[in-house]
């Protein structure tokens, strides 16, 4: 504590932070509606987010890059989701020929479904 001249000790401010009172399954949920970004700036922001529950990487990788089709044939307790959304992001952003194509792939895919569902041939 800090006394000013001639006065009473003053008390830094109780640190507060709000997130903390909710339930751990709330705050996941709030999580999985994020984008990674805001996620990133979450945890920056609040103690409550810095431990992130393992499974939120896998349904960002599925949300991020649907094209990744395989996530779900992987063995859930060998794998370090974390890691692996960080590699997959880390070879985006190096701009690996094979990812990018890939995506691009999977929009164009996504583009015909969209042009068969235009023409009713689809239910």
């Amino acid at each position: 504590a800090v006394s000013p001249p001639g006065g009473r000790p003053v008390q830094p401010p109780a640190e507060t932070d709000i997130f903390s009172t909710l339930p751990p399954e709330l705050r996941t949920e709030i999580l999985r509606g994020l984008p990674a970004r805001d996620i990133a700036s979450l945890r920056l922001a609040s103690r409550s987010f810095r431990a992130l529950p393992a499974n939120l990487f896998k349904d960002l990788i599925r949300r991020e890059m649907p094209y990744f089709w395989e996530i779900d044939d992987l063995d859930p307790r060998g794998t370090d989701w974390a890691a692996l959304y960080t590699a997959l992001r880390r070879d985006w952003t190096r701009g690996i020929l094979g990812l990018r194509n890939r995506a691009r792939i999977w929009r164009e895919a996504e583009e015909i479904v969209d042009m068969i569902r235009e023409t009713g041939l689809a239910h």
